[in-house]
C-alpha cells in the first residue's frame, strides 16, 4: 500500500471521528485505526504499519484536543488513551514481522521457483541438442554402415567387359537409394553428354552439350552439385535439362562422365544419397581409368606395360579395396593359346612371353579366381603355377 493511500484512509477514519463526535474512539468498543491497523500490517508489512501507528496516534490526540479542549491533556496521557496507539504499535509490529518474514518466504520460493525453471530451461535445451547429436550420430552410424555394406556389394561385382561396369553399377546403386531414374552418361572429347546407361523413365535427352546444364556443369568443377543448390545463384536456370542431382565420375582432372539422378523425391534429395553417389563415382572412375584401353582382352609380351598395369589396380586396391587375383602359368602348345583367351574375360590383361603367362584377372576376388582356374583347365597344356588374389 503507497504512503498515500495510508493517509487518506486514515484521513476517512478521522473525518467519522470528528463529525460523529467519537472522541478519537477511546469509548468505542472497536477502534477503527487498530483494524486497520492489523490489515496494513498483516497485508503490507512492518514499514506500513508503523507508519499507520504514528499517523493513527497524532489523529488520535488530535481528536481528542479538538472535543475536549484545554482537558485534554490529562486525557491524552492517561492510560485509556495510550493504550490505542501501544496495542496499534504492538499488533503492527508482530503482525508486520509476520508478513515480512511470509513475503520474504514468497520472494525466496519464487527464486527458487525461477532458478528451478531455467534450469529445467537449461535440461531441455541440453536434452534438444543431446538430441540433435544422437540423432546425427544415429543418421551417420546409419549412413556408414550403409556405405560399408555398399561398397562390400561393389567389392563383389565380377565384370567380364567394360559395359558390365555401367549396367552393374546402375543396379547397385537403385538398390540403396530412392530414386525414380538414374543415368550415366560419358564425356566426349568435345564436352557432349552421351547417354550410356538408365534406369527408370528419363526426361533429359540422349545426348546434351555439357554446358547446358548448370547442375552438371557445377559437379564438374565441385565434384557434386544438385538442383536445390540453383536457388543460391542467379543465373538463369532451365529446369527442363537440369537432374535433381549430378556427381562428377573423375579421376584427379579428368572426368569421365556423369551419375545424373533424374527423377527422385524432394525428402530423398539428401545427403545420404549424394554420399552412395560420390562412392559410386570414385569406383566408376578408378574402374574406367584402368579400363580405358580394355575394350578387349589385351595380350601383351612387354613386361614393363604389364607390370605398370599391375601397378596401377594395386593402387586402386589399396585405394577402393577392389578385388584383383593373378596367374601365374606356363603353356605347353601355342596352338592352344586362343583356346585359352576365350575362356578369359574382356577386361583381362594377359602377358604371354615364351609359353610364360601372366594372367590380371580386374574386379576378381577368390571366388571368381576360383572358377576361371575351372575353366582354364579345359586347356590341357596349361600348367598353373600360381595363383592369388586380393580381395
Amino acid at each position: 500500500m503507497r504512503v498515500y493511500e495510508i493517509f487518506i484512509f486514515s484521513g476517512l477514519i478521522f473525518l467519522v471521528d470528528i463529525v460523529f463526535k467519537y472522541y478519537g474512539y477511546l469509548t468505542a468498543d472497536i477502534n477503527p485505526y487498530v483494524l486497520f491497523a492489523v490489515y496494513v500490517a498483516a497485508r503490507y508489512g512492518l514499514m506500513s504499519s508503523l507508519i499507520l501507528t504514528f499517523l493513527s496516534t497524532l489523529l488520535t490526540i488530535l481528536s481528542v484536543y479538538m472535543h475536549y479542549g484545554k482537558a485534554a491533556t490529562q486525557i491524552v496521557l492517561s492510560w485509556a488513551t495510550l493504550r490505542v496507539p501501544l496495542l496499534i504499535l504492538m499488533i503492527s509490529i508482530v503482525a508486520g514481522i509476520l508478513t515480512d518474514l511470509r513475503e520474504r518466504k514468497i520472494r525466496d520460493l519464487e527464486n527458487e521457483l525461477v532458478i528451478t525453471r531455467n534450469t529445467i530451461k537449461e535440461y531441455k535445451q541440453n536434452l534438444e541438442k543431446y538430441e540433435t547429436i544422437t540423432n546425427t550420430l544415429q543418421k551417420r552410424i546409419v549412413l556408414e554402415e550403409g556405405v560399408s555394406a555398399f561398397v562390400e556389394k561393389l567389392r563383389q561385382i565380377e565384370l567380364y567387359n567394360r559395359e558390365d561396369i555401367f549396367n552393374q553399377a546402375i543396379d547397385l546403386i537403385s538398390k540403396f537409394i530412392e530414386a525414380t531414374t538414374i543415368s550415366i552418361y560419358l564425356l566426349s572429347s568435345n564436352n557432349f553428354l552421351r547417354l550410356r546407361v538408365r534406369k527408370g523413365p528419363g526426361f533429359l535427352p540422349n545426348s546434351f552439350p555439357m554446358n547446358r546444364s548448370l547442375v552438371v556443369s557445377k559437379s564438374a568443377e565441385l565434384g557434386v552439385f544438385s538442383v536445390a543448390d540453383l536457388y543460391f545463384t542467379s543465373e538463369n536456370v532451365d529446369f527442363s535439362i537440369e537432374p535433381a542431382i549430378s556427381v562428377a565420375i573423375r579421376s584427379q582432372e579428368k572426368v569421365f562422365g556423369f551419375i545424373l539422378v533424374e527423377v527422385i523425391s524432394p525428402e530423398h534429395l539428401n545427403r545420404s544419397t549424394q554420399t552412395y553417389l560420390q562412392v559410386l563415382a570414385d569406383w566408376l572412375a578408378s574402374l574406367l581409368e584402368i579400363s580405358s584401353d580394355l575394350t578387349n582382352l589385351v595380350v601383351t609380351d612387354d613386361e614393363m606395360k604389364f607390370y605398370s598395369f599391375l601397378l596401377k589396380i594395386s593402387e586402386r586396391y589399396e585405394k577402393y579395396k577392389i578385388p584383383y587375383s593373378v596367374i601365374h602359368a606356363k603353356l605347353g602348345n601355342s596352338k592352344e593359346f586362343d583356346e585359352l583367351k576365350r575362356l578369359l574375360r574382356e577386361t583381362d590383361f594377359v602377358l604371354h612371353k615364351e609359353g610364360e603367362l601372366r594372367i590380371i584377372l580386374t574386379v576378381c576376388g577368390e571366388d571368381g579366381l576360383k572358377r576361371v582356374l575351372e575353366r582354364l583347365q579345359k586347356v590341357p597344356s596349361l600348367t598353373i603355377e600360381e595363383a592369388y588374389s586380393r580381395s
